[in-house]
């Protein structure tokens, strides 16, 4: 009896283990068209006012779960509000605010690429902060991952705005410190993927939008322009954001961000049928290694 229970809760990890691959997975699909939205739509609203709209409407479309979940959200102590607080606005008001703001003089390609750089510094921060040491496979596929990445997106890309590059610097440790506080609010207080996705938006959003009113006063765009904030708000960041906390309660943040952030593959290629960018023969043989390299992670 003790083996059935044994082989069965085996079985139970290894469909849960593949369950948040897939979450993984799904997030990655959506994400990566994030910047050619947000290229495509500039011209329409502002930098600030999109980012914040984006997160704001994205709890909006939360409520009534978070609603629902008022019996559990109001007993959480002080330190966990603080934690929440702190991945909302560090990573969807500074981080996501510097990301939009980047894309006005980087092309979607290259920014795309140094996001790329974030599995290697969640390596990194994780090490340091949450104690899990790395496996050498794990290693070599992270470097093999930001090795195609690069060869996927940098031909033709190596002159770039000085301060657009500072300010993709500041987007990278933003999501570098939500993926790595992300998993350690986790093992420091029991809170459903819903709730841990609802909160920080809230305190993100709010917070950019009342940055965005003062910068670039009252939200105005055309209607092509409020259906891509809806889709962003929606479909980008409530559905995407998801998919990848519900990844996060099995998978460490290196193995989940190693295949997230392989999004530019599907960036440049919507950047191709979009925006006109070329995708060269040399860039699809990286599309090899940076499958190779979040194989060798996972």
């Amino acid at each position: 009896m003790s083996s059935i229970t044994a082989n069965s809760v085996i079985v139970g990890e290894e469909r849960q283990r593949w369950l948040a691959i897939g979450a993984g997975v799904l997030a990655t699909l959506i994400w990566g068209s994030t910047f050619v939205i947000v290229k495509f739509s500039l011209e329409d609203m502002g930098v600030l006012t999109m980012a914040g709209l984006r997160y704001v409407i994205a709890f909006m479309v939360l409520l009534p779960g978070v609603i629902r979940y008022r019996g559990e959200w109001q007993k959480w102590p002080r330190g966990v509000w603080y934690r929440l607080a702190l991945l909302g606005v560090a990573t969807y008001m500074v981080g996501t605010g510097a990301m939009f703001w980047s894309l006005r003089t980087l092309s979607a390609g290259l920014a795309s690429l140094l996001m790329g750089l974030v599995p290697l510094l969640v390596l990194i921060l994780e090490q340091v902060w949450l104690g899990q040491r790395p496996l050498p496979r794990q290693i070599i596929g992270v470097l093999i991952s930001l090795i195609g990445l690069g060869l996927f997106v940098m031909p033709n890309q190596f002159i770039a705005d000085p301060f657009g590059l500072f300010l993709i610097g500041v987007a990278t440790f933003a999501f570098v410190l939500f993926a790595v506080l992300g998993r350690e609010t986790t093992q420091y207080y029991p809170i459903p993927t819903f709730l841990l996705t609802a909160w920080p938006f809230f305190f993100g959003g709010v917070g950019m939008m009342l940055v965005a009113m003062v910068v670039e006063g009252a939200p105005q765009a055309t209607a092509a322009g409020w259906f891509w904030i809806m889709v962003m708000g929606v479909v980008n960041t409530a559905v995407a954001y998801l998919f990848y906390n519900y990844a996060l309660q099995t998978l460490t943040a290196l193995q989940l961000n190693a295949l997230v952030y392989s999004s530019p593959i599907v960036t440049a290629l919507l950047a191709f049928l979009v925006l006109g960018e070329v995708v060269t023969g040399w860039q699809a043989v990286a599309i090899g290694l940076v499958v190779l390299g979040v194989i060798r992670v996972q």
